[in-house]
């Protein structure tokens, strides 16, 4: 495993953390240090047979969603630390936390619809975060479900993050392959994408500590998607079928 660097994982205790810890892991990747941000504990979907971390898709880790977060963290984190009763970014000491601790890079596995604030962009931190869309086409939520229906995979895009929606610079972007008939695409497939993606970006980022190149967006080409409607929905589900 690589040795770890100034690099921070800024993680909620959730789905998507696990992916990301688990590929990094897989990886032979690993940060300096870990904040876990743990809301009342909440039941997380069981994984399918297609949900094990020894699992692949089309060379795709997919996640163990059974195994705890914390286990892990301690795998691939020199040093951890975790908020309990995580009540918001803005009022957990997380700001505070980072001027500390001065990382050279944050790696962002937020809560689901929590933005982070402006004071926290303005540290002068990097926030490397993976975009379940191809930036700057697919803003917006759920992003994986529209594009199956559009063009028939998936898009992820890495950004570093600006104050204003999925609208940072891109430092990589790649397409994945629509999932095969009866993987979750919420908690498994979406993830384990975002998680690849991550591994890639990060292992070229440890190299020399700064990324190969920055793409700013195209304002004229971007298209912001809310959440997607249920029966929209469940047709993206079918086209994998």
């Amino acid at each position: 495993m690589n040795k770890p660097v100034d690099v921070f994982f800024l993680a909620a205790d959730s789905s998507r953390s696990k992916a990301y810890a688990q590929v990094m892991q897989h990886s032979g990747l690993s940060v300096c240090r870990t904040l876990l941000l743990r809301k009342q504990k909440v039941p997380v979907a069981n994984s399918t047979p297609f949900g094990k971390a020894s699992s692949t898709v089309d060379k795709i880790v997919l996640p163990d969603l059974e195994i705890p977060l914390v286990e892990t963290v301690e795998q691939i984190s020199d040093k951890f630390d975790i908020v309990e009763n995580y009540g918001g970014i803005k009022r957990s000491g997380i700001i505070e936390y980072l001027s500390t601790h001065r990382p050279k890079l944050v790696i962002y596995s937020g809560y689901g619809g929590e933005l982070v604030p402006e004071e926290m962009l303005g540290l002068g931190i990097p926030f490397l975060h993976l975009h379940s869309g191809w930036l700057p086409e697919y803003r917006g939520s759920t992003t994986a479900y529209y594009s199956l229906l559009n063009d028939g995979n998936c898009g992820v895009t890495a950004i570093l993050l600006k104050p204003e929606i999925d609208n940072g610079d891109i430092v990589a972007r790649k397409r994945y392959p629509a999932p095969p008939s009866g993987v979750d695409i919420d908690h498994l497939y979406d993830n384990a994408i975002r998680a690849d993606l991550l591994s890639e970006v990060l292992a070229g980022w440890m190299k020399n500590h700064e990324f190969e190149g920055f793409v700013e967006q195209d304002e004229s080409e971007s298209q912001t998607y809310y959440v997607i409607h249920p029966v929209l929905k469940h047709l993206a589900i079918l086209s994998t079928s």
